[in-house]
């Protein structure tokens, strides 16, 4: 019997040649008919030699899975694997956005900012990240950060300033400047009376 299902195909081949197809004795625990999450216990397959029941479970969209009885109870098996792809492709649409920005100049000096922060692999981290320089939390949507930007002075050519370069990226510390000005604001500039 070949079950698609949690295992998927050839593991589960391999998984179930463990499981040695035997009537249920006194030792297994009935959870036939129980339900543990979206699956439903439909009938006992086997047990492995040492112990250990394996279950045919039927899950609410509609797919067989062959699971233990011990992954049911502990909650680590829950569905055939339908509601794990269902919560992360609800995840990557809310955390994928597309905005249709990506193209552009800010869009650049937004994700570039981004890396110099949370990026240890990044040359720069060691200036910004390194020393506690994170970016406020509005600004993780690059929508409210392009709004900001396009309110308050950034034009092409222009770098992202801290005023305060104690404190983090945030829109009541930050400025559009040149890159010249920006030269002056350095931290490692001496300055001459």
């Amino acid at each position: 019997m070949m079950t698609k299902g949690l295992f998927g195909g050839e593991t589960i081949r391999k998984r179930l040649d463990l499981v040695i197809q035997k009537p249920m004795n006194g030792h297994v625990e009935d959870i036939q008919g129980k339900r543990f999450g979206m699956l439903t216990v439909r009938k006992y397959y086997g047990s492995k030699q040492k112990g250990g029941a394996y279950w045919i479970c039927d899950c609410d969209c509609g797919k067989e899975i062959i699971t233990s009885a011990h992954s049911l109870k502990d909650g680590n098996t829950s569905s055939c694997g339908c509601k794990h792809i269902k919560q992360s492709s609800e995840l990557c649409k809310t955390r994928n956005k597309i905005h249709g920005y990506s193209k552009e100049p800010l869009y650049f000096v937004w994700k570039t900012m981004r890396q110099r922060c949370y990026n240890p692999r990044q040359h720069d981290y060691k200036w910004y990240g390194a020393k506690g320089v994170k970016i406020a939390e509005v600004w993780n949507d690059y929508t409210v950060f392009r709004k900001w930007s396009l309110e308050n002075g950034y034009a092409h050519g222009l770098t992202i300033d801290r005023i305060d370069g104690n404190k983090d990226y945030s829109p009541d510390n930050c400025r559009w400047i040149t890159i010249q000005e920006q030269q002056k604001n350095k931290s490692n500039v001496k300055k001459t009376a």
